[in-house]
């Protein structure tokens, strides 16, 4: 008797839940609407962010792309982003891949990378220069420099006479398509759909509850 109580009991709440649903399927209905809403007005406060992976190669034959991948003026860029996540542009790179990623508020970071990097290669052929001049009476001594492929032997006075503008000229970067990381509409959007369905859930369960206390008392 008390376990055909309880099913029956069940079924009234079962159906009690579904009559309330229909009662007020409008509001439901409104609250997804409304989290809908707030999440979108939300998420496009924000500033966008655009991700781009690209991959840097110095063809001229002295240097590999270490040389300027380990450049001082790149390895501060790396440092300063490493340290400040908030600062754009925010550059990191994969040790394994050889790739660097950068993360701008706009589209177009091609122009901007390849300004910086050819920026921090010259500055290392400057430094270079500068050594090799600086060493006199050792210009005749050669200095092994690694190229991707091969070992070049250079004298001191050849390093000093090195043209600068050939190569910043010899690099090559190689972009990726931009990426859209921030605001992604439909993610959030259904996001804050389901926030406002759950939350309309809750309203009806908590309406049960008090309707269920006021028979009990």
């Amino acid at each position: 008797m008390t376990k055909n109580t309880r099913s029956y009991d069940d079924e009234i709440d079962l159906i009690e839940l579904v009559q309330i649903f229909l009662t007020h399927k409008n509001k439901y209905i409104l609250l997804g609407l409304v989290g809908l809403m707030l999440g979108l007005v939300f998420t496009f406060q924000h500033e966008p962010r655009f991700e781009t992976e690209f991959k840097v190669h110095v063809g001229y034959p002295a240097f590999s792309n270490q040389f300027l991948i380990g450049s001082s003026a790149v390895q501060v860029l790396l440092d300063e982003s490493e340290l400040n996540k908030k600062k754009l542009p925010h550059y990191s790179f994969n040790k394994k891949t050889q790739l660097f990623t950068v993360t701008t508020a706009t589209e177009g970071a091609s122009q901007v990378v390849s300004e910086v990097f050819s920026n921090a290669l010259q500055q290392e052929i400057v430094k270079l220069k500068s050594i090799a001049t600086s060493f006199e009476g050792f210009d005749n001594k050669p200095v092994i420099l690694n190229n991707n492929n091969n070992n070049l032997t250079w004298t001191n006075k050849d390093i000093a006479k090195i043209n600068i503008d050939q190569v910043t000229q010899s690099l090559i970067i190689n972009f990726s398509e931009p990426k859209a990381i921030y605001p992604k509409p439909l993610k959030h959007g259904v996001i804050s759909l389901f926030v406002g369905l759950v939350l309309a859930f809750v309203w009806m369960m908590a309406s049960i509850l008090i309707r269920q206390l006021r028979q009990q008392s």
